[in-house]
């Protein structure tokens, strides 16, 4: 009997969730507080490597408690299918809140859906 040999499952996407402006996903709503050139609150290691990237989270579920907290932060919800190797930094105090180290442009072909806020 020979043995059937099956290539490697590929490794999962990791699905992500980012508010947005509008309907349309654009450039400037994958820009990090850096590159929006956004005041630090602190200069703690982690914090000025929050301040690098992209945040997002890791569920619809928290996405929706935030806006409901701080409603000027977008009309949409974008959902990412990030890549595996995708760097990513979830915060010290909440693991569902990460930053997602990405060129901008990049990160708007792993747009796989838009929703709006309920």
């Amino acid at each position: 009997m020979s043995a059937v040999l099956s290539e490697p499952a590929a490794p999962p996407v990791v699905r992500v969730y980012r508010l947005i402006k509008g309907p349309h996903p654009a450039r400037e709503d994958f820009l990090s507080d850096k590159a929006r050139h956004k005041r630090l609150r602190e200069r703690s290691a982690e914090t000025v490597a929050h301040h690098e990237g992209l945040s997002a989270w890791r569920s619809l579920a928290r996405i929706h408690e935030l806006v409901r907290r701080f409603p000027m932060l977008g009309t949409h919800i974008a959902e990412l299918e990030l890549p595996p190797g995708t760097q990513l930094l979830p915060f010290s105090e909440d693991p569902e809140h990460l930053t997602v180290f990405e060129d901008p442009d990049v990160l708007l072909r792993f747009v796989v859906r838009v929703m709006p806020l309920d």
